[in-house]
C-alpha cells in the first residue's frame, strides 16, 4: 500500500500538474495548426510530463498509436518501483485523454474496514475536489481477490474519475482520469462526430440496457469506436458488410461484459459475460 513519502511524492507531482496541462495545450495547438501527427517521442514527453517523472525514473517505456473514435492517439506505459502508468495522448493535438495509475504491489492488507464515506473522503482528496465538484458519486464495496476494496466514481463538467480505495487503510491502490468525449470535441478544434453515429453515450447506454445494469452498477467502463473493416478482420474470417462499431467493457459482481454495438443503429451486434476469477 502507499506509504506517507508515496502520497507526498503524488501530492507534490500534483502541484504540476496545471503546468503540464499548459505544455500539453500549447503543443496541441502546434500539431493542430501544422495538421501533423506529434509523433510517438512527443507523446511520451507529454506523459512523462503529466506523471511528473523523466525517462531516467521510469522502466518499461512503451508507446503505440492506436485508433480511437476515428482518431488517431498514442498509448504510453510505463512504470516506476511503486506505480504502473498508462496515459492516452491525442496523436494530433498532444492533449491527455486519460491517466491512469495502480500500485504494484498492494502487499498484505490489515485487519479493518474504513467504511464508505472514509472512502469516499480519500479518493476526493485525491483528486483535490470537494464533494459538491462530483455529479452521480457512487461508492460500492467490494472483495477483489481477497482483498477488500472500495470503488468510488463521479462525473465533472469534463471528466471521469474512478478510485479503488484500500477497504483496510483508506490508501489510494488506483485511480483513473478520463475526459469526457464532450470535453475532446472543445480541445480537438470543434470537430464533430460521423453522420449517422448514435455516439459513444448512446452505444454505452444499449450495452447497459442489454445486460439490464445501470453505469453507478458497473465498473471499469471502457467505451471505444473502431470502424468495421478493422473490428471483423480483427475478430473475425471474413468482412462485415454492415457499419461501423463501439466496442464497450465493464465489469460488475466479479463478471467481465464485453459488447459490440453498431454505431449507426445502436442494436447490440455481439456479446459475452465471462467470470473473471
Amino acid at each position: 500500500m502507499f506509504n506517507k513519502n508515496s502520497v507526498s511524492r503524488f501530492i507534490s507531482k500534483a502541484i504540476g500538474a496545471m503546468a503540464a496541462l499548459a505544455l500539453t495545450l500549447t503543443l496541441g495547438a502546434a500539431a493542430l495548426a501544422a495538421g501533423a501527427d506529434i509523433g510517438p517521442e512527443q507523446a511520451e514527453a507529454i506523459a512523462l510530463e503529466q506523471a511528473g517523472l523523466t525517462e531516467k525514473e521510469v522502466s518499461r517505456l512503451r508507446t503505440v498509436q492506436d485508433r480511437d473514435d476515428g482518431a488517431l492517439e498514442y498509448e504510453v506505459e510505463f512504470f516506476t518501483d511503486e506505480t504502473e502508468f498508462d496515459y492516452t495522448v491525442d496523436a494530433a493535438s498532444g492533449a491527455v485523454w486519460q491517466e491512469s495509475r495502480e500500485l504494484r504491489d498492494r502487499g498484505r492488507q490489515a485487519d479493518g474496514d474504513v467504511g464508505a464515506d472514509a472512502a469516499q473522503a480519500a479518493a476526493l482528496a485525491h483528486a483535490e475536489l470537494d464533494e459538491k465538484d462530483a455529479q452521480k458519486l457512487s461508492v460500492r464495496k467490494e472483495l477483489d481477490d481477497g482483498y477488500l476494496e472500495y470503488e468510488v466514481r463521479w462525473l465533472t463538467e469534463t471528466h471521469e474519475y474512478e478510485y479503488v480505495i484500500d477497504g483496510a487503510s483508506g490508501a489510494v491502490w488506483q485511480w483513473e482520469k478520463t475526459l469526457l468525449p464532450e470535453a475532446r470535441t472543445a480541445t480537438d478544434g470543434g470537430a464533430d462526430p460521423a453522420a449517422g453515429d448514435v455516439g459513444a453515450e448512446a452505444a454505452r447506454d444499449a450495452a447497459l440496457t442489454h445486460a439490464g445494469l445501470t453505469l453507478d452498477q458497473v465498473a471499469r467502463m471502457h467505451v471505444e469506436w473502431e470502424t468495421c473493416d478493422d473490428y471483423f478482420d480483427h475478430h473475425h474470417d471474413g468482412h462485415h458488410p454492415d457499419h461501423n462499431v463501439y466496442e464497450i467493457s465493464f465489469r460488475q459482481g466479479g463478471y467481465e461484459y464485453e459488447y459490440v454495438v453498431d454505431s449507426a443503429t445502436g442494436q447490440v451486434l455481439e456479446h459475452e459475460r465471462e467470470y473473471d476469477d
